[in-house]
């Protein structure tokens, strides 16, 4: 059976510089970053997002059913994705279709990750990319590369109209915490 690493991450945290690394170094590894347009390969953003969050997990499956085949067929004794997807729909059935699965966490400092979310979130809007968005059953409009907003971690601001990149990037309010915030260590002198 092939080998198979997926990534463990948020956005804008070195999955196509940790592609890259692979590809350059590693031989006979097929390498894939955020798979959309790689005929055949099913993306694990969007609706997939959405499935998971909503336990529809049979969907789920028959996605991964497909991107097992996929990866089955390419030349080459290892497969890498590198993308923030997987954490956030494939991981909750993933074992089954990749019990030997490997993966690499990748941890980049927040501030950076909220800056370089920011900036791509900017040229984003200005060239006016088009399907960023898809209606999901609860009838709202969703960030396809984002969580829904339905989940957990969520519910201390289902209250308050987040703004796309406070969604993707803050845990506070400027003015109060979450009210499940950790409490701040005690400064050190």
């Amino acid at each position: 059976m092939k080998k198979t690493i997926f990534t463990l991450t948020t956005a804008r945290a070195g999955t196509l510089y940790l592609r890259a690394l692979f590809q350059n170094n590693i031989p006979d590894c097929v390498c894939r970053h955020e798979p959309f347009f790689d005929w055949g390969n099913p993306t694990l953003f969007g609706r997939t997002i959405y499935d998971a969050h909503a336990s529809r997990l049979d969907r789920v499956r028959k996605l991964l059913t497909k991107k097992r085949a996929y990866i089955d067929r390419l030349p080459g004794n290892a497969y890498l994705e590198s993308s923030h997807a997987f954490l956030k729909s494939a991981y909750v059935v993933a074992l089954e279709f990749f019990p030997e699965m490997r993966l690499v966490h990748l941890i980049r400092d927040p501030l950076k990750v909220a800056r370089s979310a920011a900036w791509r979130e900017g040229w984003r809007r200005r060239l006016r990319v088009p399907f960023h968005y898809y209606i999901g059953d609860d009838r709202r409009r969703h960030f396809v590369w984002a969580l829904t907003g339905n989940e957990a971690i969520f519910r201390p601001f289902q209250r308050q109209n987040l703004r796309l990149f406070s969604m993707v990037c803050s845990g506070m309010d400027r003015d109060r915490e979450p009210r499940d915030a950790l409490p701040r260590p005690a400064p050190t002198s």
